[in-house]
């Protein structure tokens, strides 16, 4: 549980590859979980807040630029919202049903 997490940073198609630190730190979300105990104990208002952050909760050019996009959905149980930030974040969990069953539904032209 107290194993660390590396950030994600927000994709921006208009960033510099010569971004300062400050820069980069203001493109990470404020309440990213720094340890699997984090991610844990993330509340459902910090899922939605994550997702939105990082273009997941609408599918769009921007949200295909992620290593593995989800597509986020309102209406899922704050389990199945946990498991789909973790494994966008790159936290493996041995259920994966519900990632397989939303990337059937993501729309095609965002693959």
């Amino acid at each position: 549980m107290a194993q660390k997490i590396r950030p994600l940073v927000q994709v921006d198609p208009h960033c510099s590859l010569l971004e300062s630190q400050a820069e980069i730190d203001r493109r990470i979300h404020p309440e990213f979980p720094k340890s699997v105990l984090e991610y844990w104990l993330l509340s459902e208002d910090q899922l939605d807040s994550i997702a939105r952050f990082y273009d997941q909760s609408e599918p769009s050019e921007l949200s295909q630029r992620y290593p593995c996009p989800i597509l986020w959905q309102r209406d899922l149980s704050v389990e199945d919202k946990r498991r789909l930030i973790g494994m966008f974040i790159g936290i493996v969990l041995r259920d994966e049903a519900v990632y397989k069953r939303q990337r059937k539904t993501f729309p095609t032209s965002y693959r």
